[in-house]
């Protein structure tokens, strides 16, 4: 078993010359979650999920881990390899045990081409609750193309509390700042700001130049304070603007995001599970609200049209309030693996 122990604050070291796997233009190889410790094996939305997994031919793996699967990995590519950086300290030998039984019941176990993998270990019991948090999965997001900013790579999305540090200058990230009333200068925050909760990739065509980013429209209720809500639209427009700055406004399709306070939202429509095999791609989004899934839908229907009719692309809706009710939705809960 091959990984390395690395320092966080370090990893860009690793990461600067390798590619976070976008989730939309690769094949899923395989579909990780958890389910010991939040007691939602039973849940009907998983049931709905498994079988979905089942039609489309995707593996499912069961990890066993105290954070949530997405949170749990990262995944890049390093040529037509991976590198998979975990946060972990008790399971390790599991995580990369069952990582590799996907690799290999994907590509086949005697296969001498398929792809190796490396582990990047980051031991979170060295690390504060703010950098455990920022540094997890589900605060980064892969772009199927990388942009060239100053002589600089930019190819992952992700939210930092400081915008001018050099890792966000010069490392492979497009920083956004929180979106929320979120504290940054509390290092034992607990609160979960992630990326994934208010922004996704979608394919709007079969080339990775084709894809579009849905990006969240704060839809505030009128019970949140005035200075609370200037501060979400404060955000809201900065970060949208370093988003188009780099990949241009063309690229962004606007989606609300429903705040019930100055820390809360409904589900974001944005933490969905993307699936492809080969031609067909289905995605599985939270319920939110009729307004909400009748722009989906018409989304769903300019993305099909945009792919062509070789394509056949499906969705649905499943209820993820139990889900939301532990602080994550579907995306946090499962981890798509993409095919090399």
């Amino acid at each position: 078993m091959k990984y390395k122990l690395v320092k966080h604050h370090n990893f860009q070291q690793y990461g600067g010359a390798k590619i976070l796997m976008d989730e939309v233009y690769h094949d899923t190889l395989a579909v990780f979650s958890k389910f010991e410790l939040e007691d939602i094996s039973s849940w009907d939305g998983n049931k709905q999920i498994l079988d979905v997994l089942t039609k489309m031919n995707i593996k499912y793996f069961n990890m066993s881990s105290r954070m949530w699967s997405q949170d749990l990995l990262k995944i890049y590519m390093l040529g037509s390899n991976y590198v998979i950086s975990i946060i972990e300290n008790l399971n390790v030998s599991s995580t990369t045990s069952i990582i590799n039984d996907a690799i290999d019941a994907y590509y086949g176990k005697t296969n001498p081409a398929k792809p190796t993998v490396e582990f990047l270990i980051d031991l979170d019991n060295k690390l504060n609750q703010l950098e455990l948090n920022l540094l997890k999965g589900g605060n980064y997001i892969g772009l199927p193309i990388t942009y060239i900013i100053d002589r600089n790579n930019k190819q992952q999305l992700q939210i930092k509390q400081n915008l001018s540090s050099p890792y966000c200058l010069f490392g492979l990230s497009i920083c956004l700042d929180r979106y929320n009333n979120f504290d940054f200068t509390n290092i034992h925050n607990a609160n979960i700001i992630h990326i994934d909760e208010i922004a996704c990739v979608m394919p709007y065509g079969p080339s990775r130049e084709n894809y579009k980013l849905w990006f969240y429209k704060p839809v505030l209720s009128e019970k949140i304070l005035e200075a609370d809500r200037d501060l979400i639209k404060k955000n809201h427009i900065n970060n949208r603007k370093i988003i188009a700055s780099i990949i241009g406004e063309d690229k962004i399709v606007d989606i609300p995001l429903y705040f019930i306070s100055d820390t809360n939202t409904l589900p974001p429509i944005f933490n969905r599970i993307c699936l492809k095999n080969k031609n067909r791609y289905y995605f599985i989004f939270p319920k939110v609200n009729c307004e909400t899934e009748q722009i989906v839908n018409q989304e769903i229907i300019n993305i099909s049209t945009a792919l062509g009719d070789c394509f056949d692309v499906r969705h649905m809706f499943i209820n993820t309030t139990r889900l939301h009710q532990l602080n994550g939705n579907l995306h946090c809960f499962y981890k798509t693996m993409g095919a090399i």
